[in-house]
């Protein structure tokens, strides 16, 4: 048998013709493989857009060759760099409510600069909502087929150039208008934003992204009116367009700045074409090559709603933000009249409550649903059955209290309370959804987001028109009761969901175990024993 039988290197002697055992590890033929491996990853991380020349795994920080077969496509970003994208991809984000509700302080000071009725300045916050929620049926499958940047480039120079058109509104149409383009343009921060997380996130850490995500969505809208107050008693109604702007304008620097284009077919494309050997080490490239990305047409992401994992999740999603949003935005009108005769100062402050239950309640929801996932992982649903149940609990209460409480005229900290369950409920659940969307449709994160995108702002923006006009007819109690019964029904049929999903794999999963032990006690024919002796 050859010297090289037993696995071991030989090198030639230094001075005899014999040959002695290479050190393991220090070979040339090591040294060079460990050298082309480093290059490939150095070449992975100029691709994927990042600072240090190092590739950690996930599950280490070093710059050390990860042992394995291959190397995942989310560990061509490093977890610094990871964080960095999700913090300013949530930063832009929050423009989606807090260009809602920026200049709501300011509706009457605007109607009577334009000399216009009440509900042509309402419709400038309702159209804003209804258009943020259409134009996502566009930038969603946009951003899946074209990539992340050249879309987060055409909404923000859209966004711009129609806050420009709000800030020199001649007249209330001009305004009217300009809102529509400013919704349509500023509603694909959100959706890419959620296509980015589902392009640099793992599907076990995919909660916890998508809470934190939702953390801007959720104190928006707190943040917007205190802000806007100030300006506008300051500056006039229209300087709260120049905050716009001004935030817009941040917000699309960062973006240029700090956020690479994170697509997964065009990040592996480029490898490939930069280094082949490190793009046919990534263990998901069959996966992702098997998907090119194509351009569907704007209603293509609504047929999601209506696929059984996802519809009960999807209505329970819009369902909670629209009866959310209508709790806000009745809200300002109850407390300026007595018993409460409260300032726009104080009703600004009562606001915090909800900003502050948000930002409690997402990353709870995204750390419960990744542990869901975790607990249950051959059930995609089970990943929302903390969430679900939170949601079941909380929100139809909340409602209840909130509603009845301004209707009865209760202590402040009643109605507040009633904030505070709404607002946490909301958080919870929408983190758990949209973790749960882009796990289920990695190929095509951003246009699942895009259609329950656009169902939480139609929702929301049909919820405020019609509670305007419902509570005056049967009263904040009555109203928000409805409400609070459709949250009901919402919560109880997507839990029932969840729990016939996991009935049935656990039943499956019996089955497979019973047959594996028949088969393992069954005796061996007599053949076998034939044979054997």
């Amino acid at each position: 048998m050859s010297s090289s039988s037993n696995g071991t290197a030989q090198q030639p002697g230094p001075s005899t013709g014999t040959a002695v055992p290479a050190a393991a590890g220090n070979s040339p033929l090591t040294h060079r493989a460990c050298a082309e491996h480093s290059e490939d990853k150095d070449a992975a991380a100029d691709i994927i857009g990042q600072g240090p020349r190092c590739i950690p795994s996930s599950n280490s920080r070093d710059c050390s060759p990860s042992s394995g077969s291959g190397s995942s496509i989310y560990d061509l970003m490093s977890p610094r760099r990871r964080h960095s994208t999700l913090l300013v991809a949530a930063f832009a984000s929050m423009l989606v409510p807090f260009s809602d509700t920026v200049y709501l302080p300011a509706l009457q000071v605007i109607q009577a600069d334009l000399a216009t009725s009440p509900q042509l300045v309402a419709a400038s916050v309702s159209i804003y909502m209804v258009l943020a929620g259409l134009a996502s049926l566009v930038w969603g499958p946009a951003s899946d087929r074209y990539g992340r940047r050249v879309v987060y480039v055409l909404s923000a120079v859209a966004f711009l150039g129609a806050t420009f058109g709000c800030i020199f509104a001649p007249s209330a149409s001009a305004l009217v208008a300009f809102r529509a383009l400013q919704g349509a343009g500023v509603a694909a921060f959100m959706t890419n934003g959620n296509g980015v997380i589902a392009d640099i996130y793992p599907p076990s850490q995919r909660g916890a992204a998508s809470g934190a995500f939702m953390v801007p969505l959720l104190i928006g809208p707190v943040i917007g009116p205190l802000l806007g107050g100030g300006l506008s008693g300051a500056f006039g109604w229209r300087s709260t367009f120049m905050a716009l702007a001004a935030y817009g304008a941040l917000a699309a620097a960062l973006i240029l700045a700090c956020v690479p284009e994170t697509h997964q077919y065009f990040v592996l494309r480029r490898l490939a074409q930069r280094k082949p050997a490190a793009a046919q080490a990534v263990k998901e490239r069959e996966a992702i090559e098997a998907e090119p990305p194509v351009l569907h047409a704007p209603w293509v992401p609504l047929k999601y709603l209506f696929e059984p994992a996802i519809c009960p999740h999807a209505v329970l999603a819009f369902v909670t933000f629209g009866t959310n949003f209508a709790a806000l935005t009745e809200s300002p009108g109850a407390l300026v009249l007595p018993p409460y005769s409260l300032t726009p100062v104080l009703i600004g402050v009562t606001f915090l409550a909800d900003g502050i239950s948000g930002l409690i309640g997402s990353p709870i929801g995204g750390w419960v649903s990744d542990r869901a996932a975790a607990r249950h992982p051959g059930v995609p649903e089970a990943r929302l059955l903390l969430n679900t149940q939170c949601t079941l609990a909380a929100m139809p209460a909340g409602l209840l209290l909130y509603g009845w409480a301004l209707q009865r005229g209760a202590h402040l900290a009643l109605v507040v309370l009633g904030q505070v369950l709404i607002g946490w409920a909301c958080a919870v659940c929408l983190a758990g959804v949209f973790g749960f969307l882009t796990t289920m449709k990695q190929t095509a994160a951003a246009a699942a987001a895009a259609m329950v995108q656009t169902l939480m702002f139609v929702s929301a923006g049909i919820l405020i028109i019609v509670s305007a006009v419902v509570t005056r007819a049967i009263g904040y109690g009555a109203w928000f009761s409805v409400l609070g019964v459709l949250q009901l029904l919402a919560s109880a049929a997507a839990y029932a969901q969840i729990v016939r999903r996991l009935r049935a794999h656990a039943a499956s999963a019996g089955d497979s175990s019973s047959r594996r032990c028949v088969d393992a006690e069954s005796p061996p024919s007599p053949g076998v024993h034939s044979v054997t002796a």
